[in-house]
């Protein structure tokens, strides 16, 4: 939401610049996929589904250093085109894990636990959002 709302100031405060906005709202939305990703990989790690886990887990990770040599040395894109690696290979992976999950879970929608997961969550925001600006460091760095 920070990044759609306002990708300058966020692009500001990771960068140090207003310029990066793009690639602070890509980066904060590869964040995401990835995160909403984890839920769905710890679903596949009990042993019975070890090898959909590892079969997952190295497509994605083929797929994300695949796109990030095409975008980054052939087409030239640099960090941008490095983050958008990212974000397509999480996007490709959470569909994958979402209909793989969906066969077996069954579609609900209580309010208790709406509300029970907000009182949870909501305070994970902030914590999500410095995880984010750690991890993104090293690029910055290698700027």
């Amino acid at each position: 939401m920070i990044a759609f709302f306002c990708p300058r100031q966020v692009s500001q405060l990771l960068f140090g610049t207003p310029d990066h906005a793009r690639v602070a709202t890509l980066s904060l939305l590869a964040a995401g996929a990835t995160i909403l990703n984890a839920h769905f990989f710890l679903d596949l790690m009990p042993e019975k589904r070890a090898f959909l886990y590892v079969t997952f887990s190295t497509t994605v990770t083929i797929l994300s250093l695949g796109l990030s040599v095409l975008t980054v040395v052939f087409l030239r894109r640099g960090v941008e085109g490095m983050v958008e690696s990212i974000l397509v290979a999480n996007v490709v992976a959470l569909t994958l894990l979402v209909f793989h999950s969906a066969r077996s879970l069954p579609f609900r929608l209580s309010g208790g636990v709406a509300r029970e997961l907000l009182r949870l969550g909501i305070p994970l925001i902030p914590s999500s959002f410095f995880l984010f600006i750690l991890q993104q460091a090293n690029q910055y760095i290698l700027q």
